[in-house]
Formats: structure tokens, sequence, C-alpha cells
């Protein structure tokens, strides 16, 4: 069990190494990083996403018990981590919601799927793959919908309704989500090279992301971040799987591998996709990155304690 979490956490932590050792050495420039996030989050997530809707494997029957109560937790996450950046931190604009997103939104495809199905079988796909249907349109939408409304905030209050509406049909992560739902309902199968194509895409995704986040580390003087990094670790790591833990064994008791499952994902480190949010937003860039090389570090000793423990 220890090597698969070494397989899959040390590819991770290479990434952002790499990423920010060249920057240091000023091989990359912050020009080329923001390049390289906007392209990320632009293009080849957005087609990665898609894909995901087409091709993720559902179950004829939907579990809702098991979506109501992994979600339930994490917009709570979201809510408690935004209202402790708001109130401690002094956060404001777009800045709770990358709070929010941070501490509610884990590494999934990256790390918890081979994880997971490694450490409990095929058995585990089945609610881990429904978990991941929704992952993303979810929060990502949640996400934007807050960052919006903080942001408009600022401004003309009449004219708040109308920014939100337009933000979220030129996000290019929220439109990819929809995308990938209507080509999955569409009785037309998508040409092999187009689909090709897109996974090529969608390959180029996560590592470009990881090494970006690494370079922007360069930027950045880490050591005046660790109090908002270790209160988001915190949620992310402890109180967002633990709180699944609860209601999932007795507010609202799931199966015992559905349950296994939704305590591991919540377990997953922070995600890539909450740097890239923070970049399109423009804010809290060095918190968010500060917290997801901190959660990924955190998650090896975590998950070598919770992996035995749970049936």
């Amino acid at each position: 069990m220890s090597q698969i979490l070494f397989d899959h956490l040390v590819p991770v932590y290479a990434l952002v190494l790499l990423g920010r050792v060249l920057a240091g050495f000023r091989v990359v420039t912050d020009q080329q990083v923001q390049g390289i996030s906007r392209f990320v989050f632009d293009v080849a997530l957005p087609v990665m996403l898609a894909r995901q809707m087409l091709l993720v494997d559902l179950p004829a029957e939907i579990e809702w018990r098991l979506i109501f109560v992994y979600f339930g937790c994490a917009f709570v996450i979201f809510g408690l981590a935004a209202f402790t950046g708001w109130q401690l931190f002094g956060a404001r604009l777009a800045k709770p919601a990358i709070f929010g997103i941070t501490a509610s939104f884990g590494n999934v495809l990256v790390l918890s799927v081979p994880i997971t199905i490694g450490t409990y079988g095929e058995q585990a796909s089945v609610p881990l793959f429904l978990l991941i249907a929704f992952h993303s349109a979810t929060l990502f939408t949640v996400t934007t919908v807050v960052a919006e409304l903080g942001v408009g905030a600022a401004g003309e209050l009449r004219k708040l309704p109308r920014a939100v509406t337009i933000s979220l049909v030129t996000n290019p992560i929220l439109v990819a989500l929809v995308v990938g739902l209507l080509l999955r309902l569409s009785p037309i199968p998508v040409p092999g090279a187009i689909d090709q194509t897109a996974a090529f895409l969608g390959q180029a995704a996560m590592p470009l992301a990881l090494f970006a986040l690494g370079a922007n580390l360069a930027r950045f003087r880490l050591g005046a971040l660790w109090r908002e990094a270790m209160v988001l670790c915190l949620f992310k790591n402890a109180v967002f799987p633990l709180l699944v833990f609860v209601v999932a064994t007795w507010i609202v008791p799931l199966d015992p591998m559905a349950r296994t499952v939704a305590i591991v994902t919540a377990a997953m480190p922070a995600g890539i996709n909450a740097y890239l949010f923070s970049v399109r937003y423009e804010s809290a860039v060095a918190e968010t990155s500060a917290t997801i090389v901190a959660s990924t570090i955190l998650t090896f000793p975590i998950l070598v304690w919770l992996l035995p423990a749970l049936p």
C-alpha cells in the first residue's frame, strides 16, 4: 500500500519541484508561467473535463445518498473555509471563493483513482466514478458564482446578476462540462480523430498545471503564508474527511464501500484546479500554491494510517 502511495505522490512532488527549480534559476519567466496557466485553464483542462463527462462510467442507478453526503460536506467545508478567510485573513473580492475551493476540491483524478482502486479493487470504481462525475461540475460552479459575487459586490449591485451570468456562460470549464454532457446525450458518436486529439490535450493539463504551480512558488515568500496554509490544510486534510466519516456513519449511513470511497476521496490533498482558479481571478495565488504543496506532503502519512483502518 505504501508503494502505491509512493508511486503516485512522488511524480506530483517531482513536477512541482521541477517548476520551482527552473523558475528559481530564471529558465522560465513569470510571463511564461502565466501563459502556461492560462493555456491549462482555457484549453487543456476544459477539453479534459469535456472528454471525462463523455466517457465516465455511471451506474444504471445513481446512489443519490452518496452524492448528498459527499457534496453536502464539501459545501460545508467550502463555506467554512471562505468564512474563515474573510474573518481571520481579511479575504475580500474573489479570495473567499479561492479559499473555499482550496479546502474542498481534492486531487481526485491524479491520485484518488489509482490509490483507491489499487487499495480496494474494482468494487470501489462505481462509487468513485460517480463522485468524479459530479466533482468538477458542482464545485467549479459554486466557486465561479461565489467569486463573481465577491468581485461584483465591489461594484454596482444592479449590474451584479448580469456580471455573474456572463461569467458563468463564458467560463471555459463550465462550458466544457455542458458540452461534455450534451455529447454524452447525443446519439452521434465523436469521431476517433477528434477524440484522440482531445485525449492528447487532456493529458497535458495536470502535468503542466503542477509545473506552473511549482514555478509560481519561486515568486512568493512562503514562510509568511504558514498560517493560511495551515488553516486550509486543516480543513482539507482533516476536517473534510472527518465530517464525511461522521455523516456517512451516523447521519446518512452509506454502505461500507461507498462510505470508504467517500472518506478516502475527501482525504485527498488540495487539487491543482484551485490554483488555476486563483490564477484566473488573480487572487490568493500564493496561499493556494503553498496549501497544495503542504497538503500533498501531509497526505502520505494520513493515508498510510487511514487506508488500513477503513473496511
